[in-house]
């Protein structure tokens, strides 16, 4: 991975947070230097973690996702403090600026989806992978006994779409194959 890579997740950040820093008047150099000291991006030549968690009745679904992100909130605070200007408006802004970027953070761990995607990751799970029409016709076989599987061909299609997009499946020589660990809880 290369040095810009990295540069462009904090570009990333600082993009989510800039409304919030320039209304509250924060110094956005100060800022910047306390969010690549405070925040630790590892290099992702090892793939990170990613798991699906489906309900045994596929109502609902989760991905976490685990990125090689370290948050320092300890020598966040310590720089604030050290800067003397915790007490003053500043200093609690730079403090608040500094949480939402851990709520950033970790607001990318998690990302819930609904019935429809549950369903056909679960399908795609019991399967062992398929092409879409097998899935659509695996799907039609769960009707009876899950309603979340009732949606047509078209809807299936933008599904797939949706939960390539997202990674937690891939298309390989046209079957849909899971890329994450899929845990089915009751």
């Amino acid at each position: 991975m290369s040095e810009e890579y990295i540069g462009s997740l904090y570009e990333n950040l600082e993009e989510n947070l800039i409304e919030f820093i320039k209304s509250e008047n924060i110094d956005i150099i100060t800022f910047r230097s306390l969010l690549r000291s405070s925040v630790e991006i590892s290099e992702q030549d090892v793939s990170p973690a990613t798991i699906g968690i489906i309900s045994a009745d596929a109502s609902k679904g989760k991905r976490v996702h685990i990125r090689n992100y370290q948050f320092n909130l300890k020598h966040a605070l310590d720089m604030i403090y050290a800067t003397k200007t915790a007490v003053k408006s500043d200093g609690i802004m730079l403090v608040l600026a500094m949480i939402k970027v851990f709520l950033l953070l970790t607001d990318e761990f998690v990302l819930e989806f609904d019935s429809s995607d549950a369903v056909v990751l679960l399908c795609i799970h019991r399967l062992r992978g398929g092409s879409a029409t097998r899935i659509y016709e695996y799907a039609k076989q769960l009707d009876n006994q899950i309603a979340a599987a009732e949606f047509s061909f078209e809807e299936l299609e933008g599904i797939l779409d949706k939960l390539e997009k997202i990674k937690m499946i891939q298309l390989i020589d046209g079957e849909y194959q899971l890329r994450d660990r899929i845990y089915i809880t009751s």
